[in-house]
């Protein structure tokens, strides 16, 4: 478990500020466990590393903003990562999601948190039928920018005026899908009372979520009870992003290919359907 380290350099892009925990240069890195380290260009404040001021990778986070932080290990037979949280949920606290991303910037305090996956194939959905270029969105041309694209709560919000503003182009209004992405989104409401909270996560989000997918599950399945046995959050196929690439494409997370070869974000129709995430940004007290 390589934890809460701290690099910094205050020339912009130096390599000798990369690798907050480690900087790997060829080789592969297995049985490890990464997270809590911070590569930034502001030096620390004595005896304080900025990594551990908010919730870290894997932590659950819940309803009343409490942050809950299990520990991670690696089952040696099998290696896959297990998850335990000394004492269980306690009982006035109810879980919203797991955190999969922590802002780098040293005190913004944002973290990312993941609801639960609709795994089921007959589950999946399309981001909209028929395809049309949301005015208000911007394109991503590149699967670079696309890995950069972090606004999912705006992307969503975006994509919501954009369908509204389409479908009162005329009168009545012209065919759609109605059973859509983000209408799956706009009506999550688990655990009860979050409604109104998700959003549909942005490429770059779907992207750093599926980087820690085995501890994703560990949590989901040690501690949270979502899934069980071998079962997984992630199965393989296309997840939907709210990063559009066009008028006829978004960027999707492939993971089909997994673990056999390449995985990644792909241009996908935008009425392919596929898995969806529901997605939340919070701030968490610095402490």
């Amino acid at each position: 478990v390589i934890t809460k380290g701290y690099a910094f350099d205050t020339i912009s892009g130096s390599i000798k500020g990369a690798g907050g925990g480690l900087l790997i240069d060829g080789g592969t890195v297995t049985n490890c466990i990464i997270h809590n380290n911070v590569a930034s260009e502001l030096e620390p404040e004595p005896g304080i590393i900025p990594g551990t001021f908010v919730g870290s990778i894997g932590d659950i986070y819940c309803t009343d903003g409490t942050i809950l932080q299990p520990t991670y290990s690696i089952n040696q037979q099998t290696g896959k990562v297990v998850a335990t949280l000394e004492g269980g949920i306690p009982s006035d606290k109810t879980p919203q999601g797991i955190i999969f991303y922590v802002d780098p910037a040293p005190t913004s305090g944002k973290i990312f948190v993941m609801g639960k996956i609709r795994t089921n194939s007959s589950d999946k959905k399309l981001w909209f039928n028929p395809e049309f270029d949301v005015a208000n969105l911007p394109n991503v041309a590149t699967e670079d920018e696309a890995m950069e694209d972090f606004d999912g709560r705006t992307n969503s919000d975006s994509l919501s005026v954009g369908i509204t503003r389409w479908l009162q182009s005329s009168s009545p209004p012209p065919w759609h899908n109605s059973d859509y992405a983000l209408k799956y989104i706009q009506g999550y409401n688990t655990p009860a009372g979050t409604l109104g909270e998700w959003y549909l996560p942005a490429g770059g989000e779907l992207y750093k979520m599926w980087e820690v997918h085995p501890q994703m599950d560990a949590c989901a399945r040690d501690i949270l009870g979502w899934i069980t046995g071998t079962a997984t959050m992630f199965p393989r196929g296309m997840y939907v992003s709210s990063t559009e690439c066009d008028i006829d494409e978004i960027w999707g997370l492939d993971t089909n290919s997994y673990p056999w070869g390449e995985w990644g974000l792909v241009k996908e129709n935008k009425t392919t359907p596929g898995y969806l995430v529901p997605v939340t940004v919070k701030y968490a007290s610095l402490r």
